[in-house]
């Protein structure tokens, strides 16, 4: 709550207010925080076990009022150097097979997270919205890709280009939904699960 709005709700003196205020501090029963953007000269206050929304502290990429570009920058650097071991190790892999190259190199969001909580970066706990926002950075950077999973509704993403290579690695068929298909590999013309009948392959087709 807004200290303007407790003393018009309270219409106690400014000194009395501000004395128990202090005194719930002291206590840790509330804590005072300042909000991040155009309300950044209010002063708010709330109960001292709550975490404020990220709208009203910035999120983790915010120190203090702050916004911290350095530790940004960072995370982004990591996830791309991870992305690029994918998809040098998928090259390597298979030099000649370009769809199981995809399937290989493709890492969902959540593995990235896990990568990140364990090189310790962090002095906060990263959330995977967090984590799919630096990502997100990466792609607008046009180092790499980002695709919906057809199934579970992960995301994923692959870089595009390997650690040792200048060329692009990554093309328009990063789209197909056979990379991230978990029959890619009962998939066969006129079996059970073909290219004919996939739903997701028409739908991919039609766009």
């Amino acid at each position: 709550i807004w200290i303007r709005d407790i003393k018009e709700i309270l219409k106690l003196h400014v000194n009395t207010i501000n004395k128990v205020l202090k005194t719930l501090e002291s206590r840790k029963l509330i804590k005072a925080i300042k909000p991040v953007g155009a309300a950044a000269s209010k002063k708010i206050y709330m109960l001292f076990e709550l975490e404020p929304d990220s709208s009203v502290s910035g999120g983790a990429f915010y120190s203090g009022q702050e916004f911290d570009s350095q530790f940004v920058d960072l995370l982004n650097q990591q996830c791309l150097k991870y992305l690029k071991s994918k998809a040098q190790a998928a090259a390597e892999k298979f030099p000649n097979d370009f769809l199981a190259k995809r399937k290989s190199c493709l890492t969902s969001s959540s593995e990235i997270l896990q990568h990140i909580k364990e090189l310790k970066i962090s002095k906060i706990d990263l959330s995977l919205a967090d984590v799919e926002k630096i990502l997100d950075t990466v792609v607008f950077d046009g180092n790499a890709q980002k695709e919906l999973g057809v199934v579970g509704g992960d995301t994923f993403y692959a870089a595009t280009k390997t650690p040792n290579s200048q060329t692009t690695f990554c093309t328009g068929l990063v789209k197909a939904p056979c990379a991230f298909c978990p029959l890619f590999e009962d998939c066969r013309p006129k079996g059970l699960v073909s290219p004919a009948t996939c739903v997701y392959f028409k739908e991919w087709l039609a766009e």
